[in-house]
């Protein structure tokens, strides 16, 4: 193995074994990688901690090819034991601390583990699920004795993520040393600037968090301020003192700082005049014009990354009438998740960009996207004819999502399949098409619209709203005919079969998975108790 390093961010390493970047982290030695809670983790750390993980591993018995479960909230600890786990020839199988028992049984169920790590504040659920899966064998300790690295080629597994489950169980999905070595090649070509800081609060369990979020910005030499908390005001105090330049995040984290943002505006004298100029200025005024603004989250903010679910139009454009870029991304599990981001002189708050260099997507003649290329998933785990579906024999995994390219070849998300709303009239409205229609709605918090059968055949089109905090006086049946009149204006630009026909006020958040997804399936149960009742 060859290392060269050149300069912060272009480290180079000529093998396709993710473990490697442990002798990356070495040539950026005492640079900062990883500060949680006051407390600061150096690349060399990093490293050197990941070395003893791998050790301790190894004395449990691991073997090469092992899948190693990984039980732990997101901190540094959570980066080296994953490293570590790597490092000693196992595969990491990410297990979401947030998720109670009976979903980490599930996940266990579909993959089977050699042995659990866990966090002491894990050790409990983690006896119990390893006393289940794999003898009692559990490790919460990594000692201090280190070992080298065992060498794994770039067509094995390291990564054993789960699907999210929106609509139905989840599946494992194998994903390769070559599959995530891409995706780092690829940041590298679509962002070449290197982020000297960033604030982290996405889970890296999912692959858009571990991926983006933890590997990129580590490959780099970024310094990444890791939030383990969702309680917003601690969120913003993080990112207050760490000055971020960049961050990662997912459409929920904008559109509730869009909020805050604009609720801020409104309690000022002439605030909302000044957002509505503002956005009219060039970008570097922007900035200066709004730099109070600014300084509340860090004032270093140059661009956002977001992915994992759709961003509504509205919201990508508001930051960019503040001066903050925000480059839109689109991905799955499946494809360890990118496919196409949008570059910083190319976002236009429209499209989720163009395929990443290497990768093909095609749209059929139904309009699904298929995609080919380094980046696809080498199957589902014990699972080969779900991976069969999913992968033709051509090798073009079948996304699932509808879609379209530009003009200028960017790519659009129309939504997905499994969401097309079929009416007795036989005419399909895509429910993400309502739901931009209806995003930054001022009434709205946050909704979903799905297709609910009707007792004549077909569906209807129904939105489930959460109101917004200046309808709270409100009771349920005049929030809802506030939210009719207001649904019925905003979505006067849409054909008329695509106008929802029924509102259900809600009265609790929309069940979504921890990247931000509607878990469509339990909003439809909701939903229909609403309907019944």
């Amino acid at each position: 193995m060859q290392v060269t390093d050149q300069s912060p961010g272009t480290v180079v390493v000529d093998d396709h074994n993710l473990a490697n970047l442990i002798d990356v982290f070495e040539t950026y030695g005492s640079r900062p990688a990883l500060t949680h809670r006051g407390l600061t983790l150096s690349y060399s750390d990093l490293s050197h901690r990941a070395r003893q993980w791998a050790a301790a591993i190894h004395s449990r018995g691991v073997q090469p090819g092992d899948r190693v479960a990984l039980l732990h909230a997101t901190n540094p600890e959570w980066a080296a034991a994953f490293f570590g786990i790597l490092a000693s020839g196992g595969v990491v199988v990410p297990l979401a601390n947030e998720a109670d028992l009976a979903e980490l049984t599930g996940q266990l169920t579909i993959v089977d583990v050699s042995l659990i790590v866990a966090s002491k504040e894990e050790q409990a659920r983690a006896r119990r699920l390893s006393q289940r899966f794999c003898h009692g064998r559990l490790l919460v300790d990594a000692g201090t004795a280190e070992q080298p690295m065992v060498k794994r080629s770039g067509d094995t597994a390291a990564v054993i993520g789960f699907t999210s489950g929106t609509s139905g169980a989840p599946k494992g999905v194998v994903i390769t040393h070559d599959n995530l070595r891409f995706q780092l090649d690829a940041f590298n070509t679509v962002f070449p600037e290197v982020p000297p800081r960033t604030v982290s609060f996405l889970p890296w369990h999912h692959i858009f968090g571990l991926t983006a979020d933890l590997l990129a910005c580590l490959a780099r030499g970024t310094h990444i301020a890791v939030c383990s908390t969702r309680v917003p005001a601690q969120i913003a105090d993080v990112i207050t003192s760490h000055q971020p330049t960049c961050m990662i995040v997912v459409p929920a984290f904008l559109a509730a700082l869009r909020r805050g943002i604009e609720r801020n505006a409104a309690a000022t004298p002439g605030g909302r005049g000044l957002l509505s100029i503002s956005a009219r200025l060039p970008r570097w005024l922007r900035r200066v014009t709004l730099r109070s603004i600014h300084r509340r989250i860090g004032g270093e903010l140059d661009f956002f990354i977001s992915g994992g679910a759709p961003l509504d139009n509205g919201t990508a454009r508001f930051f960019q009438g503040l001066g903050i870029d925000v480059c839109q991304g689109y991905g799955m599990t499946e494809t360890s998740p990118v496919v196409s981001f949008e570059r910083r002189d190319d976002a236009t708050g429209m499209t989720v960009g163009r395929p990443l260099p290497g990768v093909e997507v095609v749209v059929t003649t139904q309009g699904e996207l298929l995609t080919r290329g380094p980046h696809v998933m080498s199957g589902y785990y014990g699972d080969s004819s779900a991976t069969r579906t999913a992968i033709d024999a051509d090798g073009w995994l079948h996304t699932g999502d509808l879609g379209r390219f530009d003009a200028e070849g960017r790519l659009v998300i129309n939504g997905r399949i499994k969401n097309l709303i079929v009416l007795a009239c036989g005419k399909k409205v895509a429910g993400e098409e309502v739901e931009a229609a209806l995003c930054g709605a001022a009434l709205i918090d946050d909704c979903a619209v799905l297709g609910m059968p009707r007792s004549n055949g077909g569906e209807e089109v129904v939105v489930a709203v959460l109101p917004g905090n200046d309808l709270r006086h409100l009771d349920q049946r005049a929030k809802r005919c506030v939210l009719t009149q207001a649904i019925a204006r905003e979505t006067e630009g849409l054909a008329a079969f695509k106008r929802p026909t029924r509102v259900i006020v809600l009265t609790a958040p929309l069940p979504r998975t921890l990247s931000g997804k509607i878990r469509r399936a339990e909003l439809k149960r909701i939903v229909t108790e609403e309907i019944t009742i």
